[in-house]
C-alpha cells in the first residue's frame, strides 16, 4: 500500500504501522522455522516467542474490529478460518 494514496482518517492510524522498522524486522525464513516447529495451541503468532508476535496480536486486534463493525460472528468466523 502506498502511504501516499491513504484517506484522511487512514493515514493516523495506519501510517505509524506502515512505516516501523519492526514489521521488517525478521527474515521470511525466521517465520517460517518459527511456525514450524511450533508446538502450542493456537495460532504460532500469539505465542509471545514468535518473532512476529506484536505484528500478530495487532493484526488480530484489527480484524476482529473489522468483523465487529461488519456485524461477523467472530465464533462462526473463526472456526471456519481455522
Amino acid at each position: 500500500m502506498d502511504a501516499l494514496q491513504l484517506t484522511p482518517l487512514e493515514r493516523p492510524l495506519l501510517w505509524p504501522v506502515l512505516t516501523r522498522p519492526s514489521l521488517a524486522a525478521f527474515e521470511v525464513s525466521t517465520e517460517d522455522l518459527f511456525d514450524i516447529q511450533f508446538e502450542g495451541d493456537g495460532e504460532p503468532g500469539d505465542d509471545p516467542k514468535a518473532p512476529y508476535h506484536r505484528e500478530h496480536q495487532w493484526a488480530s486486534r484489527l480484524e476482529r474490529m473489522c468483523a465487529a463493525e461488519l456485524g461477523v460472528d467472530w465464533g462462526k468466523y473463526e472456526t471456519n478460518t481455522m
